[in-house]
C-alpha cells in the first residue's frame, strides 16, 4: 500500500489541477485504458515519460551545437544521466514529458522552424503551464542574434496569437 493504490493526498485531491488540458487528456486516456490497475498505469505513465526523453535524446545535439558544446557530452549530460533517468522516468510524473516538449521546439527554432517551434512548446504549456516560459525564447531565436525591440515585438506577438488559438482552440 503506497500512494498510487489509494490516491493522492487530500491537500491536492481537492485543488484545481495544476496540469493543462493535455496531460489531463493523457491521464484521462490511462485511466480508460488501465481502469483500477495501477500498476499497468503506472507502465504507461513511465512509457509516455520515455516519449519526452526521446525527444530530450533527439533534441539536445542540437541545443549544443548552437552553442559549440560537444552534442555527445550534452546528450549524456542532460538525457542520459542517472538522475534524469531516475526523476523522469520511475518517479511516474509529467516533467519527462514537458521538458522533452520544450527542448524539441527549442531545437526546431534553432532549425529555422518557429511557428513548429511554438507549437511544440505550446504542447508543452498544455502539459504543465510553466513550460510557458520558453515561449520568449523562441521569439530571440527567431530575430536572430540582433534584438531590436519592433521586431522583437512584432514576433513575440506572433507567438502569442499562435499560443492563445492552440490552447482555446
Amino acid at each position: 500500500g503506497h500512494w498510487v493504490e489509494y490516491g493522492v493526498d487530500p491537500l491536492w485531491a481537492n485543488s484545481p489541477a495544476p496540469y493543462g488540458q493535455f496531460w489531463l487528456l493523457l491521464s484521462q486516456g490511462v485511466s480508460a485504458i488501465t481502469g483500477d490497475d495501477p500498476y499497468v498505469a503506472a507502465i504507461l505513465f513511465r512509457l509516455i515519460a520515455l516519449v519526452g526523453l526521446a525527444l530530450l535524446v533527439w533534441s539536445i545535439p542540437t541545443l549544443a551545437r548552437s552553442t559549440g558544446a560537444s552534442a555527445e557530452r550534452a546528450t549524456w549530460l542532460a538525457a542520459l544521466n542517472p538522475f534524469t533517468i531516475l526523476l523522469f522516468i520511475s518517479a511516474i510524473h509529467n516533467d519527462a514529458l514537458m521538458v522533452g516538449l520544450i527542448a524539441a521546439g527549442l531545437a526546431l527554432a534553432i532549425r529555422k522552424h518557429p511557428v513548429w517551434a511554438v507549437v511544440v512548446i505550446t504542447l508543452a504549456v498544455s502539459v504543465k503551464p510553466v513550460a510557458a516560459l520558453a515561449l520568449p525564447i523562441v521569439g530571440l531565436i527567431w530575430v536572430g542574434g540582433k534584438y531590436p525591440i519592433r521586431e522583437l515585438i512584432k514576433r513575440w506577438s506572433q507567438i502569442a496569437a499562435i499560443t492563445i488559438v492552440i490552447l482555446i482552440g
